[in-house]
């Protein structure tokens, strides 16, 4: 399972993490397109059928879930009943392979019908990192939220409790189960308190006393199948722990890791992968000292999703930050990219910046925007903008240099004054802008900060570079949602609205 940190989970106007893809410069004849645009998919989750092992499932922060039903080689996306695309885990019920559950930015989702249709199973104001099905009685679900705690339910998810008695710190990134002892938890949780635990399902929270332990964050935390008194956590900045004795004492077990920035953890046999932030796959075995990288051919050094097969602890799938999904059937020693549809990107908006020749784009559900800066040779992106939202329209100021807006499907119009490095919403606290679902924008040329965009309530006029917004919808016809706007070249007083069933 993996997991997203503090500084990524609600960034309104958050510093941007890059993210580079180059290829070979391609110049376009006459009548010729070349395709070297980002082509980038953020897998935070990796499940598979027990029953039906070529039946796989992935997470896309920003675009929903993805479905195989050939072992990985080809995925088709499925949002039907997701309010939120921005999943960050997965968990299948091994007794009722039909019913998969998955953790988004807003809430935990259910589905009955193989990951095809989905239902809200319980509404959270922070985002679920983690969903954890007791082994022994699956109708037993724990999730886990970035700012609202635990939730447990005991019939499927029809009920929720809140289960926070003691928790030092609600911003948890995932709960493990004893495998012999199901009332004995351990949560992954934030700085300060670090892996807590519970020794009666989860109604009373402590923090261990062992510092190595509750010192700083914990990524993750798994109980090892093969004997249960051996645990293992993953941390971000402190790489590996591993205790002996079910989780009251801890050590660190980093020998051999590249990277102590951990991502992702999982057990598989005698053989254990992590995953981390900039060093791709290490792996170790159970009577092994030393961690082995493992990351030869993965293309994207963040791994946040790691699935090992428990039949063949040799195979084992990847999930990157931006580079799709891998499979190794050789511990790492070499990896396969699994396209499938999975790299496909949803191309939204695209601007030119006029004297510097630099390209900006918004790449809706969850890939955010984009910038080549060598004529689309290489690409960077700043991840993780908003928590819901994609990106329908992008424009840059005519006057100011570095200056340029982003729409955000569902939260207004964005502003960046260092050329897409950070961004804010300048109207974030006023609220003028009547309707945050906004399509088109457009700068009125020669003019800094001067802006129009098209709600679904109609266009909007901001003097101001977005920090204030009036309605110009006019005598427009009711409820005119504008899906495209246009000024006539030397005429700025004429505008065209376009809306989808009535008209320009």
């Amino acid at each position: 399972m993996a997991t997203h940190r503090a500084w990524n989970s609600l960034l309104p106007a958050g510093v941007a993490i890059a993210l580079v893809f180059t290829a070979a410069a391609v110049s376009a004849g006459p009548s010729t397109w070349t395709g070297n645009g980002p082509r980038a998919r953020s897998l935070e989750a990796i499940a598979r059928d027990p029953l039906q092992p070529a039946r796989m499932w992935a997470a896309a922060f920003g675009a929903g879930v993805y479905r195989s039903l050939d072992g990985g080689a080809t995925w088709t996306a499925y949002r039907s009943g997701l309010t939120n695309t921005f999943v960050r885990c997965l968990a299948d019920n091994p007794a009722h392979p039909d019913s998969i559950w998955c953790g988004a930015n807003d809430g935990v989702f259910l589905s009955v019908d193989g990951g095809v249709r989905w239902s809200l199973a319980l509404a959270t104001t922070g985002s679920v990192r983690g969903i954890t099905l007791q082994p022994a009685r699956p109708s037993t679900v724990y999730a886990s939220t970035y700012g609202d705690g635990i939730f447990k339910s005991i019939n499927g998810g029809l009920s929720w409790s809140a289960i926070d008695l003691g928790l030092a710190n609600p911003n948890v990134r995932g709960v493990a189960v004893d495998p012999s002892r199901t009332n004995h938890l351990l949560s992954a949780t934030g700085t300060g308190s670090g892996i807590e635990q519970s020794q009666d399902g989860g109604l009373n929270w402590s923090v261990l006393a062992d510092t190595t332990a509750s010192a700083g964050a914990a990524e993750s935390v798994v109980f090892d199948g093969l004997g249960p008194l051996r645990v293992y956590a993953g941390t971000f900045g402190r790489g590996v722990l591993r205790s002996l004795d079910g989780g009251t004492n801890w050590t660190t077990i980093n020998r051999g890791l590249g990277d102590l920035r951990t991502r992702a953890l999982v057990l598989a046999d005698t053989v254990r992968y992590v995953g981390t932030q900039g060093s791709g796959v290490f792996w170790t075995s159970l009577t092994d000292t030393v961690w082995h990288p493992a990351g030869a051919g993965i293309t994207a050094p963040t791994v946040d999703a790691l699935f090992a097969s428990p039949s063949n602890a040799a195979q084992v799938w990847a999930g990157t930050d931006g580079g799709g999904l891998f499979r190794s059937d050789n511990r790492g020693s070499s990896w396969t990219q699994l396209d499938g549809g999975l790299l496909s990107t949803y191309g939204f908006a695209l601007a030119v910046r006029p004297w510097t020749h630099a390209l900006y784009a918004g790449l809706g559900f969850g890939d955010q925007f984009w910038k080549s800066t060598d004529g689309a040779v290489s690409w960077t992106r700043a991840r993780f903008l908003f928590s819901r939202d994609s990106e329908h329209a992008v424009a840059v100021d005519p006057a100011a240099a570095t200056t340029l807006y982003l729409t955000a499907y569902g939260s207004g119009v964005y502003r960046s004054t260092d050329d897409g490095a950070t961004w804010e919403n300048p109207d974030s606290l006023g609220g003028t802008l009547g309707n945050p679902f906004v399509r088109a924008l457009v700068a009125w040329p020669a003019q800094s900060g001067h802006l129009l965009v098209g709600t679904g309530a109609g266009p909007f006029e901001s003097l101001d570079g977005g920090a204030t917004w009036v309605s110009r919808a006019g005598n427009l016809p009711a409820s005119f949602g504008v899906h495209a706007l246009a000024i006539r070249p030397g005429s700025p007083t004429s505008l065209f609205a376009g809306n989808d069933s009535a008209g320009v």
